[in-house]
């Protein structure tokens, strides 16, 4: 009889504990449940932020002017802008205090989701980077320069919005190469750069939650 009772026993602490594990694993598919859906009312935040900025510039041509500060060297008219007119802010990003512009660093998928300026001190070689500006999506990126080379320019592709950006470096000698191109495929390719005489030390644009313009700061 005591074997009898103690086997009842053990096979309802047995249940117990299984329907214990069973709350506990529902209770953390419930909450997997619960991020996952946190996830799609944030992407299709997104993308409706991205739809409106579409249709606003659906038709919107760049307005093309001569090439007195920045020469967009290609098939396309010259121009001071690439991209479009989406984004509801004008940026400026530059480096300060006499340091010079060596890379490109910020988030990026298939378009360019953020933006700013790697800065190096020609003195003493101090790295530092510029504010970003832009959104919160894509994936992290930092694109520099060799090592005794500067920015030239940038190049990339463009449409609507900016696609895709590496820098364009250049040494005291006038030779140098590009950086490696980050953002995606979409949109038609570019090249800016500043005019002989002019260095680049700064980009402007617009911006939303990705980056609709560039256009180089030539001095």
């Amino acid at each position: 009889m005591r074997i009898g009772i103690t086997f009842i026993a053990s096979l309802g602490l047995l249940a117990l504990v299984a329907g214990v594990a069973q709350a506990d694993e529902k209770q953390a598919l419930q909450a997997k449940v619960e991020a996952l859906e946190e996830e799609v009312k944030t992407l299709n935040a997104r993308v409706a932020q991205l739809e409106a900025e579409l249709a606003e510039a659906k038709g919107v041509q760049l307005k093309q002017v001569g090439t007195k500060d920045v020469v967009h060297k290609g098939t396309t008219p010259p121009v001071t802008r690439v991209g479009g007119p989406g984004g509801d802010t004008e940026f400026t990003v530059n480096c300060m205090d006499g340091k010079i512009p060596v890379g490109l660093w910020g988030s990026a998928g298939r378009l360019i989701d953020s933006v700013g300026l790697v800065c190096r001190d020609p003195d003493t070689g101090e790295i530092d980077r510029t504010d970003i500006v832009g959104g919160n999506g894509g994936q992290p990126y930092e694109v520099t320069c060799a090592d005794g080379e500067r920015l030239s320019g940038v190049s990339g592709r463009a449409g609507m919005m900016i696609d895709q950006l590496s820098g364009t470096c250049v040494a005291a000698n006038g030779k140098g190469a590009n950086t490696e191109a980050v953002g995606g495929s979409g949109g038609d390719p570019f090249t800016l750069g500043c005019p002989d005489g002019k260095a680049f030390v700064g980009l402007n644009g617009r911006y939303g939650s990705i980056v609709g313009s560039v256009e180089l700061i030539c001095d």
